[in-house]
């Protein structure tokens, strides 16, 4: 649960920035972010199925 709130405190933060007029930049950091966050998800999978 815990990791969904800050999904969602990530996703509020990236509409106020957006509102701001900063949205390319930050689009791309939410990206890595995302892409990091699935990178650690999929290591964790690997770790406890593998």
């Amino acid at each position: 649960m815990t990791e969904l709130a800050v999904r969602v405190n990530r996703d509020r933060l990236t509409t106020t920035i957006n509102i701001s007029g900063v949205r390319t930049h930050f689009t791309i950091i939410t990206l890595i972010e995302k892409l990091r966050i699935l990178n650690e998800a999929s290591q964790f999978i690997g770790a406890f199925f593998g």
